[in-house]
């Protein structure tokens, strides 16, 4: 499942790439996404946010494009990959709270 995973997002970046320039291959595209994930990782910061997204710039840079056209990506790539995740994590939340309601009057009841 996890290699499926690498192969979609590896052909989202190219998909971008090749929207902003054609200069990225498909492995050129799956190898910039894995270094910059592994960047993400030993930054230990949440999501990597900064410095997988300066790693994948850099990385799409030395594969051909513009830094400007590899910073568009990144930001894209971060767009398509967070914000569906933050809006089901919302969502979640949300349905969450309103079964919370009914979690305290069974909590209620145990204490006693």
């Amino acid at each position: 499942m996890t290699a499926v995973m690498f192969i979609v997002v590896a052909l989202q970046i190219w998909v971008l790439s090749r929207a902003v320039s054609h200069a990225v291959s498909p492995v050129e595209a799956w190898t910039a996404f894995g270094a910059s994930q592994l960047a993400g990782i030993v930054s230990l910061l949440p999501l990597g946010i900064g410095a997988a997204d300066g790693s994948l710039a850099a990385l799409l840079r030395r594969m051909g494009t513009t830094f400007e056209q590899g910073t568009v990506v990144a930001i894209l790539v971060r767009a398509v990959m967070t914000l569906p995740m933050g809006l089901v994590a919302v969502l979640c939340y949300l349905y969450l709270q309103r079964l919370g309601s009914g979690t305290e009057q069974c909590r209620g009841k145990l204490a006693r």
